[in-house]
Order: C-alpha cells, then structure tokens, then sequence
C-alpha cells in the first residue's frame, strides 16, 4: 500500500492499455478499486479495466459516492440525470400535492432563457382517498415569450399550462382529477432568464374525494434549450 498525501503527476499523456500477460503500456492503470477522497483531474480518457462492479467499500471498478460531471455534458447526482449539453434532463422527487394550486408543492421547475423551449413530460403517481392509487401522464410544451402569449401564464381564466397532452386515472375513477397549472417567476421581469414552476393538485366535481394532502412521487424530464430542470 502506498499513501500519497500531495499531489500526483502523470506525465505520459497516452492511453493506458493492457498488452499480453497483463502488461500494461501508457500512463496509469488501476486493477482494482480506486477510492478519491477529493477531487480528480482527467485531462484525457478514463478506462475502467476491472469487470468487477464499484462499490461503496471501495473495491471494484468505479464508485462515485456522490454526483459525477463529465465535461458539462452528463450530469448523475442524486436524484438527477442531465446530458446532452443542458439539451435533456430528468429528475426524481417526492412532494405533497394539496387541494388548492396556492398551496401544492411545485412537481418540477424548468429554467428558460428569452425566447427559447423545452418539452417537459411528467409521470406522476399518488395516493388518493381510501388509499387507492391516481396517476398522471402529461406533456407539456414551455416557450418563453417574455410574458406575452402563448407563454404559460396561471392569472388567466383558463390558465395557459402549455399543456398539449394528459391522461389520469384517480383514484375509483368518480369525479375526481389531478390538475396541472404553470405559475411563470415574474418577480424580476417578465423578460429575463426565469423559473417555470411546474405544479398539480388534486381536485373533484363535489364528491369532496379529492384528498386535502397526498404524498406523490414524480418522474419529470425536459428536452429542449433550456437553463435546468429541477
């Protein structure tokens, strides 16, 4: 075993390779499990040589505990995956949906620049009254027009969600429905790089059905010119 407090350089800039016998040619290889606990510069390109998958005691090929960024074009961390250079994102999460879209939590937020768009598709999945399960399928197209028309807009009667398709299924299929409305962050003018906040809420014709609070799990994914998606 060797511990190296400092810094290491590697000054043979070609790729490492395995000949035959195992010989290795090149800069650095690694057999087994490599474990970095600060930061690590690639300049070129990373082979993993052990067929063994990583693992959090750090044996095996790769394990990264936390998110990994490779070179701005692929995004893993937690509950979110973003590549394609910003082009396609998608995130996980778990929220509390209510009976009202003041108070519902936000399912997912997509950050536009002036005059661009993204495509967002939302899987949603929830539980409903009697604990029988709601779901939500729904495509939404977001433009950013500097609040004029078409952008989303939820002060109109009817909201203007840009949403160009959705299918639910609630709970024992009564008159109960899962709605959707986009509330654009105007706070610091209408045309900059803003926030569109993506909510949905329960709701009914009446029954009274419609639960006050539900725990939900939301899927949501972006393709598109956009900031983010979170």
């Amino acid at each position: 075993r060797v511990h190296l407090p400092g810094t290491v350089r590697v000054a043979d800039t070609t790729d490492a390779t395995v000949g035959a016998a195992d010989a290795v040619d090149g800069a650095v290889r690694v057999a087994g499990g490599l474990a970095v606990e600060k930061s690590a510069a690639i300049k070129a390109k990373l082979k993993v040589l052990d067929a063994t998958d990583g693992a959090a005691g750090g044996v095996g090929a790769l394990y990264v505990k936390g998110g990994a960024s490779i070179d701005g074009n692929v995004y893993v961390g937690g509950s979110s995956v973003a590549s394609l250079g910003g082009k396609r994102a998608s995130v996980t999460k778990s929220v509390t949906l209510t009976n009202a879209a003041a108070t519902t939590a936000t399912a997912a937020t997509l950050r536009l620049a002036v005059g661009k768009s993204a495509k967002v598709t939302l899987a949603l999945e929830c539980v409903w009254s009697s604990s029988l399960p709601a779901t939500l399928s729904a495509e939404l197209l977001l433009q950013h027009h500097s609040g004029a028309a078409p952008e989303v807009d939820d002060t109109k009667t009817p909201p203007r969600t840009g949403t160009t398709r959705a299918s639910a299924s609630v709970g024992d299929g009564g008159d109960g429905a899962l709605e959707i409305v986009v509330a654009p962050d105007n706070s610091g003018g209408a045309g900059v790089t803003k926030n569109f906040a993506i909510k949905v809420y329960t709701a009914d014709g009446g029954s009274g059905t419609a639960p006050a609070t539900s725990a939900c799990v939301v899927v949501a994914s972006a393709e598109g010119t956009f900031v983010s998606l979170t």
